[in-house]
């Protein structure tokens, strides 16, 4: 499915509780901000490597559809 704006509503979101599952109770993670976030086809400069990579690795279908965060 498209990456949409609404997706980026819903990550930014499930990232409040996706970080803290993740990196647990360590204080080096206990804040943070997002400073990107972009559908992976649309990045640009320096950021469109790791587009590269996502399609190198994963295949163009799914880098199409990820977010770069």
């Amino acid at each position: 499915m498209a990456t949409t704006q609404k997706d980026k509503n819903e990550l930014t979101e499930a990232l409040k509780v996706i970080i803290p599952k993740v990196y647990g109770p360590d204080s080096m993670f206990k804040d943070w901000r997002i400073e990107v976030i972009s559908p992976m086809p649309k990045l640009t400069g320096f950021e469109v490597n790791y587009y590269n990579m996502a399609t190198n690795f994963c295949g163009k279908d799914v880098a199409n559809h990820s977010w770069f965060v």
